[in-house]
């Protein structure tokens, strides 16, 4: 059976910056960097890492897909 997480967006602006977008688990005090648009993510969840990969996000915008020639 898989695991699956759920995840609900805080009501309140203000609390949305004290969850990763990638991760969707809370951001403590100066682990989080702000990516615009009002979403925030942990430092180790960057793009690329082995978080990002794992998570929903990275299995939805691949930074690792083949480019095309024609392209």
């Amino acid at each position: 059976m898989s695991k699956q997480k759920y995840f609900q967006e805080p009501l309140f602006q203000e609390l949305k910056k004290d969850y990763c977008y990638v991760c969707y688990e809370r951001i403590k005090k100066d682990e989080g960097l702000y990516i615009g648009h009002d979403m925030w993510r942990h430092k180790k969840c960057k793009p690329g890492s082995n978080r990002w990969l794992k998570s929903k996000v990275g299995q939805e915008n691949p930074l690792s897909s083949p480019h095309n020639e024609l392209t």
